[in-house]
């Protein structure tokens, strides 16, 4: 089984869970790999989003807490929020990562990570290179297996 953990650089705490269960993996003989999904975008947008990120949980949590609010009101079927916007760029970039591995599972820590796994599976589907349908996706901050 070959498993890839995405991660973001918002604090430690997705990391450390991601490392965690990399190690777990690894220590039962199968193959883990663990990213940064901002990375995919480069070392510029991943240190500006956790950059971002960790201030404004530091100095201003009830403006984070607000803005994590608003999006979850605005998103629906119909309407998609700022976040899922943003998050749906990276599917294209995850895409072509994923184009030449061979994972079986995809476990997610970031918020809006389970729709870059969507994203990048639609490319595929769309390009009739991939068989999705054996890809899994776990989605850690849902607990929910998509």
């Amino acid at each position: 089984m070959k498993v890839l953990i995405l991660s973001c650089n918002t604090g430690e705490g997705h990391n450390s869970a991601g490392k965690a269960i990399k190690e777990y993996i690894e220590s039962h003989g199968d193959q883990a790999e663990f990213i940064d999904l901002m990375m995919l975008s480069g070392k510029k947008t991943s240190n500006a989003v956790g950059g971002l990120y960790v201030n404004v949980v530091k100095h201003c949590p009830h403006l984070f807490g607000l803005v994590y609010r608003l999006g979850r009101l605005i998103s629906s079927a119909k309407r998609k929020s700022p976040v899922y916007f943003a998050c749906a760029r990276l599917g294209k970039k995850l895409k072509q990562y994923l184009e030449n591995k061979d994972f079986d599972i995809i476990v997610t820590f970031v918020s809006g990570g389970d729709i870059d796994v969507d994203e990048a599976k639609r490319n595929f589907e769309a390009e009739d290179r991939c068989d999705c349908d054996r890809l899994h996706k776990y989605s850690i901050l849902g607990g929910d297996r998509v």
